[in-house]
């Protein structure tokens, strides 16, 4: 739809916009040149990957996944490992809780009726 367009557009604008701020604090232009075409190849390129390796096997759009959490969560480890147990944990929240907790919460959900309501024909 045109509010998905729209969306996907601007946040690929804005994580060019970050990749070409943070770019701007490197010293030599080899260095701005790797990190801008490494950023456009994760923000522009590999989304369709992803979309492509989903519908190929769900099992391998899983273990890539997880291959990316892992080799993540090795890198924050590299830097500090209290660090990367937070994020292991924010992760594990993220993926399992959070959606838990909605559908357990789904139940409880009470339909209010007003004038913003489509009209019902008696």
């Amino acid at each position: 739809t045109t509010t998905e367009t729209l969306a996907g557009a601007v946040s690929l604008g804005a994580a060019i916009a970050a990749s070409v701020l943070l770019a701007s604090r490197l010293d030599t232009t080899h260095q701005v040149f790797s990190y801008l075409s490494f950023a456009l190849g994760q923000f522009v390129l590999f989304p369709f990957f992803r979309k492509h390796l989903l519908r190929l096997s769900r099992k391998a759009h899983l273990l890539n996944t997880l291959l990316m959490l892992g080799a993540t969560l090795e890198t924050v480890r590299s830097l500090s490992g209290a660090l990367a147990v937070a994020l292991a944990g924010l992760a594990l929240f993220t993926a399992f809780l959070v959606p838990w907790a909605l559908i357990s919460v789904e139940k409880h959900k009470v339909q209010i009726s007003g004038p913003w309501d489509e009209a019902k024909l008696h």
